[in-house]
């Protein structure tokens, strides 16, 4: 039997991730072994889908799950099935303390974090009164800023993540509010556009695209309550062969991987021999991430009928 790995993680680094992955495995002859199976944007399902068409089965086929698509890891109608799956990962990665310390660590010890993507602002100030360049979210919740802001994806992890953690900080009205309020694109890369082309003064992206700043009078800002953080988690099935799983930590999930995803896309590496981006480092890695309390009493259900309301409304 072979070992398999479910996948979904940063899709614009995605042909990166993947000839990493391939030249691992060719290098150590596990390539006839080892399978990956790649999900989300682009791609056959969603990791999501693929996850409850497995738990409708019985169990989870993959060895491994590698994914940015935090319903699964979120989702309270989903947690407890998938733990039941699981073993420990707690200590399978190596952790900077800047991450230990966040409300990213998982207190099951079900997960371990492999990066963090990390949303920023990026305001076209030539659009803006100096006065009215946002600083944090409780700025953007103030009526100037409605139809000023634009967030994309909000069928995945980066919209709603955006969403979750208003909702965290500000509760579900002003959440909602927000949400009414913006303008919503397909994915971060059209609200960056946007932005760019002078359509919209302020969106909330990945840092990748803060790699940008200073082209047409855009400029970057770390929200003051912290960059939301797009984690990316590995579980661990519990019968999982443990000297692969070994290997691809070490391997896949190591140092060198995160050092080309944090250089290709300002992505925060959790390993701590990984340099930050500089941008992270300057705000001390600030993070927002509910936390896990907030998450298991989180109306789901609530939560993809609101946002599934606003499809139809999705800008390009």
């Amino acid at each position: 039997m072979g070992f398999k790995v479910y996948w979904n993680n940063v899709c614009l680094l995605n042909p990166k991730e993947m000839a990493y992955i391939d030249k691992s495995l060719k290098a150590s002859e596990k390539e006839n072994i080892i399978s990956f199976e790649y999900y989300g944007l682009g791609k056959k399902m969603s990791l999501r889908d693929k996850v409850i068409e497995d738990l409708c089965r019985g169990t989870i086929e993959a060895d491994l799950i590698i994914s940015t698509d935090l319903d699964i890891f979120q989702d309270k109608n989903i947690i407890p099935r998938i733990n039941n799956n699981l073993s420990s990962a707690s200590k399978l990665l190596s952790v900077r303390k800047e991450i230990e310390g966040s409300n990213i660590i998982d207190p099951s010890g079900f997960l371990a974090p492999f990066i963090v993507v990390p949303l920023i602002f990026v305001v076209n100030k030539s659009l803006l009164p100096k006065e009215r360049i946002p600083n944090s979210f409780e700025d953007l919740l103030d009526s100037y800023y409605e139809k000023k802001v634009v967030f994309g994806g909000i069928h995945n992890s980066a919209g709603r993540s955006i969403l979750k953690s208003i909702w965290y900080l500000f509760g579900r009205e002003k959440a909602e509010n927000f949400l009414r309020s913006s303008t919503i694109t397909t994915m971060p890369a059209a609200a960056f556009r946007k932005v760019m082309t002078g359509e919209a003064p302020i969106a909330i992206v990945p840092t990748i695209f803060a790699m940008r700043s200073g082209i047409n009078n855009i400029i970057s800002i770390w929200p003051k309550e912290g960059a939301v953080a797009v984690p990316s988690y590995c579980a661990v099935k519990n019968t999982s062969d443990a000297l692969y799983v070994k290997w691809i930590s070490e391997t896949i999930l190591g140092k060198s991987h995160q050092e080309i995803l944090t250089s290709a896309g300002g992505i925060i590496p959790c390993h701590p021999d990984v340099k930050l981006p500089d941008l992270a480092e300057e705000n001390n890695c600030k993070l927002l991430y509910p936390d896990w309390d907030f998450l298991k009493s989180f109306d789901n259900d609530y939560f993809y009928s609101l946002c599934e309301g606003y499809y139809s409304k999705v800008s390009y």
